[in-house]
């Protein structure tokens, strides 16, 4: 994800990352509860309240970014890793002024917990993927109509983290989840 000399997301960009989450579904369900000091900002999924771990609080995501880097300076041996800001792709609904509200408040007690179901299986499966922020803020958040989608309003958040948490497990055709892995990072 590309950012202007103002620090602004790139449209060019903006556009390139739309039109990747706007592609024919993979098979899965992408689903995100947000809390902020402790209160959920309500969503308007249907498949969220479908899925007793997500609830009715659950935002309907469209595609998700995330990137993981080391860098080594020069004469040292190790090797600094860092993510970037967890950017996630959405239609609007009526949590989009409340994401809003966030990026001008500034809050940094914000939650995210970003799951991937197998799609279509039974309410009671277990996420194949999660990602979980704690400490995050929003950093960017944008609105656009996008070609592919008709006119349809999109937005682009872009989470700030202290603590990023990435968890992982097979899920097989029953919907049972197998051995969990887990990948902490704190910034």
């Amino acid at each position: 994800m590309s950012f202007n000399m103002e620090k602004l997301l790139d449209p060019e960009a903006a556009l390139r990352l739309f039109a990747i989450a706007a592609q024919e579904r993979s098979g899965m369900d992408l689903l995100m509860t947000l809390t902020n000091k402790g209160t959920a900002i309500e969503g308007e999924s249907v498949r969220g309240s479908e899925r007793k771990d997500v609830g009715t609080k659950a935002l309907d995501v469209m595609g998700y970014l995330l990137i993981g880097g080391a860098q080594i300076a020069p004469g040292t041996s190790e090797a600094k890793v860092s993510t970037s800001h967890l950017i996630v792709v959405r239609r609007c609904d009526a949590a989009t002024a409340s994401i809003a509200s966030l990026l001008k408040s500034q809050s940094e007690d914000v939650k995210v917990n970003l799951v991937a179901f197998k799609a279509g299986g039974d309410s009671s499966d277990q996420p194949t993927m999660s990602i979980d922020i704690e400490k995050g803020r929003v950093a960017h958040f944008a609105v656009l109509t996008v070609g592919a989608l008709g006119s349809i309003p999109c937005e682009i958040v872009a989470f700030a983290h202290q603590r990023l948490t990435i968890r992982s497990a097979p899920q097989a055709k029953t919907g049972q989840r197998g051995a969990e892995r887990i990948c902490n990072f704190n910034e």
